[in-house]
């Protein structure tokens, strides 16, 4: 569970804790420490918006312009020329 850092298996965790000993509660509180420092690195990377500008169907063909964002401002618009069978393609 700690390998996946997700915050999710905290309450899990938590409670497991109190009911474990030795060689399992050490490996309890290690999980625990894997996924609150992931939860503390990606607060502190900041966050990215990600906004759709434009979505076209004609035919079997698919168009997706995509917009990001961060912390600096606005980035790169990429554009996806193909959205098929469910693959998504981003140019």
């Amino acid at each position: 569970m700690g390998e996946t850092g997700d915050p999710r298996f905290l309450p899990f965790l938590t409670t497991w804790f109190s009911r474990s000993s030795g060689n399992e509660r050490v490996n309890v509180l290690q999980a625990l420490g894997r996924i609150r420092r992931r939860e503390k690195s990606l607060a502190e990377a900041g966050s990215i918006e990600i906004r759709a500008w434009s979505a076209k169907a004609i035919g079997s063909r698919r168009s997706l312009v995509l917009g990001t964002a961060g912390a600096g401002g606005v980035g790169t618009d990429y554009q996806s020329e193909r959205m098929r069978a469910g693959g998504l393609f981003v140019y």
